[in-house]
């Protein structure tokens, strides 16, 4: 065995380059492989490395995890309606706060709960350990329900920034291109899903240069144009707060939602806490870069914007407030047609359109992770649905599900409605997930707590995670990532996130209500039946 895993350091070292630390890492870890195969050549979820060619799977490294937590964080664009819903003063100062009491706090609690829990499908592993079989199991359905909805809103925002490119043509063709380009995108998504969270991470990567550097220009010009034609003071006049009132409605329930929508999804980072390359640290740095990036993308050209659409209204002598229905999504492309014509225009939404179908492809490989996870976790879902590809490493059953039920949702066609269903099961989920940390607070764990329960099902999975974290430098393990300040920050951070949780959830339609109620009716009744017929069964 000490001879066996001597050769698996040394391919490591020879074949990735890696550090000997990170090599005798996967060495501990590489003879669970073989113990997880399914015998026609696919491999469980806990599986972290490929023993025959000494591979780590755990090849996300720093900067991709950035360029995906960035995606999975919203981004510049999709925020436009938030002028129309409740003004651009809240809609400013919403796009502020937000990251602030609501990404910041989950940034920081799923770093810790990734470093306690570095598998795939982190949360669902948390909630397992913390809360039990069956609350991690309604956790990871209605998250999955969240990531799912979200996934469809997508094809409508994407197709909103790509109006200006067909807008000549016939109507017959843009209803063909309608139709076609949502189902060819989702066919990409799907292929690079299907090769691995490597590829993901690349594109990644080439898709945050491009939307970043395309986002700064259109910055430029706006403030560029604020500059010249002068009447600076009252290009910024909706900055006073009495001017808020003159808003004829609010609709908090959507513009709570849309504002949480680009805020969040660092939670679903979680799910491929398993493929990051040293996740204690890498997941803090990452949350920190991208936060800051989302945000400052987000804030800097909205309020350019604003000011440009509100000085260029006065002098043609409009009342800005009359044209706020003009805030849809897709609106950046308008303004951008009216600063530097129709080349610009194109660019802007191409930019668009290729910032929403990095959202796409991340949170579908998120989605198929956090369910392959539950799929080996808990006794009652089949485990060969999870089950990853013996090549890729990727849960393909999950992928090509996921990518045929996005392909149905999209028939609904509206942002706004699905936005608010998203949010509403993220709110849910997100309330389990928060619930799980402070339970782990509570407990008082340390850097060399023996968390040895073992998860329900017997797979490489529980393996792993029955094996308590060591800090010791000469075992290869790094110490656990804390969130700073102890007990005494927690109860702060969680009800930062909590509140808007429960005000998403008290101010959605009752359609939302009676949704979620019948799946946790339905949910709960399957998992009872089929607890109860498995354990008949072993007496049987």
């Amino acid at each position: 065995e000490e001879r066996a895993k001597a050769a698996v350091v040394r391919r490591a070292l020879s074949a990735d380059g890696a550090s000997e630390e990170s090599a005798h890492y996967a060495a501990e870890r590489g003879s669970a492989k073989a113990s997880d195969s399914d015998g026609d050549g696919e491999v469980g979820v806990g599986a972290s490395i490929d023993p025959a060619k000494g591979k780590q799977r755990r090849i996300l490294g720093c900067t991709e995890l950035v360029a995906m937590l960035f995606f999975c964080n919203g981004g510049p664009f999709g925020v436009e309606e938030s002028v129309q819903l409740a003004g651009p003063l809240l809609a400013v100062c919403g796009a502020v706060l937000m990251p602030l009491l609501w990404a910041l706090p989950v940034g920081l609690m799923t770093s810790e709960l990734t470093s306690r829990y570095p598998y795939m499908g982190s949360q669902v592993v948390a909630v397992e350990k913390t809360l039990g079989p069956f609350t991690s199991f309604i956790f990871a359905l209605f998250s999955g329900a969240a990531n799912q909805i979200n996934m469809a809103s997508i094809p409508p925002l994407l197709l909103s920034y790509l109006e200006p490119l067909w807008a000549t043509q016939p109507p017959s063709l843009r209803m063909a291109l309608r139709v076609a380009l949502p189902g060819v995108l989702l066919l990409i998504m799907l292929v690079a899903n299907y090769r691995g969270v490597r590829l993901v991470g690349r594109c990644s990567e080439i898709l945050v240069c491009v939307s970043l550097t395309t986002v700064g220009a259109f910055t430029t010009v706006a403030i560029r144009h604020l500059l010249s034609h002068g009447h600076v003071l009252e290009a910024f006049e909706w900055l006073h707060p009495t001017t808020s009132v003159r808003l004829p409605t609010l609709t908090w329930s959507t513009f709570v939602s849309l504002l949480v929508w680009n805020s969040s999804g660092f939670d679903q980072a979680a799910s491929c806490g398993g493929e990051v390359h040293r996740p204690s640290r890498s997941f803090p740095r990452a949350m920190t870069v991208a936060l800051l990036l989302s945000t400052c993308s987000m804030v800097i050209p909205l309020a350019a914007s604003v000011g440009y659409f509100w000085q260029v209204r006065l002098l043609q002598g409009h009342s800005p407030w009359l044209d706020l229905h003009q805030w849809q999504p897709g609106f950046y492309s308008q303004l951008a047609h009216e600063m530097g014509g129709a080349p610009f225009a194109q660019l802007i939404g191409i930019t668009g359109a290729s910032l929403a179908f990095g959202q796409l492809i991340v949170l579908g490989c998120a989605y198929s992770r956090e369910f392959a996870a539950i799929c080996s976790t808990s006794t009652v879902l089949p485990s060969w649905i999870g089950a990853l590809h013996p090549q890729y490493g990727t849960p393909y059953r999950v992928i090509a599900a996921s990518t045929l039920l996005t392909a149905v949702l999209c028939c609904i066609n509206d942002f706004s409605k699905l936005v608010n269903a998203a949010m509403y099961f993220d709110a849910l989920a997100l309330t389990v997930f928060l619930t799980a940390f402070l339970v782990l607070r509570l407990r008082g764990p340390t850097d060399n707590d023996d968390d040895t329960a073992p998860l329900r099902r017997s797979t490489t999975l529980s393996t792993e995670i029955s094996q308590p974290p060591d800090n010791n430098p000469g075992s290869g393990r790094e110490p656990l990532y804390h969130v700073p300040g102890g007990l005494m920050a927690t109860v702060p951070l969680c009800a930062a996130c909590i509140l808007p949780s429960l005000a998403m959830i008290v101010l959605a339609d009752k359609w939302c209500h009676i949704a979620a109620l019948t799946c946790f009716i339905a949910l709960s009744v399957f998992y009872i039946c089929r607890s109860e017929r498995q354990e008949a069964d072993m007496k049987g």
